[in-house]
């Protein structure tokens, strides 16, 4: 047997606790969300223990909110080590039916199963939209479904925005799916066969056009993709900052997306408010919150679901 000390909460039982208390009017909270300072405690937890992984040749591959532990003192610890794997050369050559549905990235979705450590920074970018936002950034029920998501809210990956995305097994068949599914919702064809695609569409007030950062701007600007949801949208309640590290962090093309160490040291962090301490993290004292203990939380895992936020290998971060 495996004996770990308890942890009296996970994130998405604590998330869903806080809105179940405001929508009954319990809390003196004004919304189930946390504030910036909690945010900003709690991913710099999270990427602090994941740059301990990395810097160990340790990739995850199932980064959740669920598998994010929370003692009473507000300390993280990442569980559930099932999926892990050691990489020595870099990159992995895996599966690429892992991670959970939401948290997946474009290059696992579109069936590459050559991969690095990439694939949890990304998860890592939904994990800090979701403790942002209070809910899930790409909650679709099929793999169909969360990439039309992600391309409505970042821009349908094309080559201009990631070189040799369309030769990807399932890009075709992806691609071709959203196009679809676009058609169906009401989008001009020749509206979109006319607009550039080119990332991210942040900035801007339009709600279908914007100017990127300097960071983020492709090598001829144009037209971006008409999104329902823009980027600065989605993001509305959080700073340039947040929204800029979010962006790097959310790069459909791996090789430009943000490392763990440059997350941590983005300035998102260096501006108020800062970090609070983790035991002034605002936990119910009188209750453990865990996912499956919430009645509002039914997160899509893409198959069986697992309870290893519970019987799954915690990592101390501290």
């Amino acid at each position: 047997y495996m004996v770990f000390e308890y942890m009296d909460h996970d994130l998405s039982g604590v998330l869903a606790y806080r809105s179940q208390r405001t929508a009954d009017g319990s809390t003196g909270l004004s919304s189930g969300n946390l504030r910036p300072d909690e945010v900003k405690c709690i991913f710099l937890q999270v990427l602090r223990g994941l740059d301990y992984c990395h810097k160990h040749n340790v990739v995850h591959r199932d980064l959740k909110l669920s598998n994010l532990l929370l003692d009473k003192l507000g300390h993280i610890k990442i569980a559930d080590f099932g999926l892990a794997r050691i990489y020595k050369e870099g990159r992995l050559n895996q599966t690429n039916r892992v991670i959970t549905r939401w948290y997946r990235p474009p290059e696992l979705l579109l069936g590459t199963t050559i991969y690095d450590s990439k694939v949890d920074t990304w998860s890592a970018g939904c994990i800090l939209a979701e403790l942002i936002r209070g809910k899930a950034l790409f909650p679709g029920e099929s793999e169909t479904e969360v990439y039309r998501m992600i391309a409505d809210t970042l821009g349908a990956p094309c080559e201009q925005m990631w070189p040799a995305c369309t030769q990807l097994p399932n890009y075709a068949q992806l691609n071709e799916a959203y196009q679809h599914m676009r058609k169906m919702m009401g989008a001009s064809a020749s509206t979109s066969s006319s607009v550039r695609q080119t990332g991210i569409g942040l900035g801007g007030s339009s709600a279908s056009t914007g100017r990127l950062p300097a960071s983020m701007i492709a090598a001829d600007e144009g037209r971006f993709y008409e999104q329902r949801q823009t980027f600065r949208h989605v993001f509305s309640n959080t700073t340039e900052s947040g929204r800029d590290l979010l962006a790097r962090l959310l790069q459909c093309d791996p090789s430009r997306r943000l490392d763990t160490a440059g997350a941590l040291n983005h300035g998102y962090f260096s501006e108020h408010p800062l970090a609070c301490s983790a035991h002034s993290l605002r936990l119910s004292s009188s209750r453990s919150c865990h996912e499956f203990t919430t009645t509002n939380v039914g997160q899509a895992t893409g198959g069986q679901k697992r309870l290893g936020a519970i019987t799954g290998e915690c990592w101390n971060i501290f």
